[in-house]
């Protein structure tokens, strides 16, 4: 993390990949990298100014899941914000996919594969196992991920239940159906298409219509048990929405650093805003319960 964003606070850390530039400045003993040339040019006007500031609050994975009916634009806004944080955007498919290349001889890839050469859908079971292995990488784990169209039915949201995968923020796209067709027939018209989708208008109504069977069970179970659903406006312009997903992440990053700060130093510690169930809390009270000895 670069010291001038230490001294703004900022609560989102610069990171460093394949493809992205660092500008990194030697201080006596130590290499700083800084996310920008602006950066690097405070840091040497003053670099005693940035050294003695407080350490920076806890590095705290993103986790997202987006949500919506076809054709509402979940891919290319989960892919910006891998594009622009650092996180990793995975759909069902691409976690299947990657764990059958990086675990060929397990067990769940023999059982997968199975399924797969007899032509029927992989069990959810099966699909949420491949996705917990993948988020036990590194990078998961320290920058976090975002969800692209998952989970879709309330079986899919019992399974990530019970391995702990609960997104602390979900936001749906909200489309109408006239909206969809007209974005699905825009798509197959593309001078960019090269291959043939399963877009047609027919398809488009089967996933519509079994999206809007599903979805409302599954927004009444996060909006009961942890309260982190957001609904947004699917048809708003890409940059707005992109901008509006930052200010969630930005929000749940404080929310959970400042948790962590308070835990730190002993203090009391507000639970909201942590996806924390009813349940859970009512377990977890102790001796005096809601009360403070």
């Amino acid at each position: 993390m670069g010291p001038c964003r230490v001294g703004t606070r900022l609560c989102d850390t610069a990171y460093q990949a394949p493809g992205r530039l660092t500008y990194p400045v030697v201080f006596r003993a130590h290499t700083y990298f800084m996310s920008s040339l602006e950066n690097r040019q405070k840091f040497m006007d003053n670099p005693l100014h940035y050294l003695k500031l407080a350490s920076p609050p806890p590095v705290v994975p993103v986790k997202l899941a987006i949500v919506g009916p076809p054709k509402s634009g979940k891919t290319m806004l989960a892919r910006r914000l891998e594009r622009d944080h650092g996180i990793v955007c995975l759909s069902a498919g691409e976690a299947v996919r990657q764990f059958m290349v990086e675990f060929p001889t397990s067990n769940l890839t023999k059982e997968m594969d199975t399924h797969l050469k007899a032509g029927v859908t992989l069990p959810d079971a099966l699909v949420v196992e491949a996705l917990e292995a993948i988020m036990l990488s590194q990078r998961c784990q320290t920058r976090g991920y975002v969800l692209d169209g998952y989970p879709n039915t309330i079986e899919q949201v019992k399974l990530m239940t019970e391995l702990c995968i609960i997104p602390v923020q979900i936001i749906e796209l909200t489309l109408s159906a006239k909206e969809v067709h007209w974005r699905g027939t825009a798509d197959r018209h593309s001078p960019d298409r090269s291959l043939p989708l399963h877009d047609s208008a027919p398809i488009l109504d089967v996933r519509l219509s079994s999206y809007k069977r599903n979805i409302d069970v599954v927004r009444s179970h996060y909006q009961k048990e942890h309260r982190n659903w957001n609904i947004l406006e699917g048809n708003r312009s890409k940059w707005w929405l992109n901008d509006k997903c930052a200010q969630l992440m930005n929000e749940q990053l404080k929310t959970a650093q400042h948790y962590l700060e308070k835990r730190t130093v002993g203090d009391a510690a507000s639970i909201f805003g942590l996806c924390v169930s009813p349940d859970e809390c009512k377990n977890r009270l102790g001796e005096f319960s809601h009360f403070c000895p």
